[in-house]
């Protein structure tokens, strides 16, 4: 969300997982100018390890001022999937 309010047109980031901070995915974000209100947004992800780095997938959407994505495509590049927003039920802020 700060990249794109930003203007940042591209992002990669590493995800990690656990304690030892071994990279699960490093992700690509191409972020395009907002229409009516979203951006529209392309993730690659892609495997690592040591320093080899393959595509894995990619995901693609609208992302609304909410931090909702939707519609989203997922592309496994011999099949894709398309996930539509049906309903959304905010949960209670934490306090704690």
């Amino acid at each position: 969300m700060e990249a794109a309010a930003a203007d940042q047109t591209a992002l990669t980031a590493r995800v990690v997982q656990g304690q030892d901070h071994r990279p699960l995915f490093e992700v690509d974000a191409d972020i395009h100018s907002p229409i009516d209100g979203a951006w529209p947004v392309a993730l690659l992800f892609s495997g690592v390890e040591d320093d080899r780095v393959w595509p894995l997938y990619r995901i693609e959407g609208r992302l609304r001022p909410d931090g909702v994505m939707d519609p989203i495509v997922y592309d496994y590049g011999d099949y894709r999937l398309v996930a539509t927003l049906q309903s959304l039920t905010p949960l209670p802020r934490c306090t704690g």
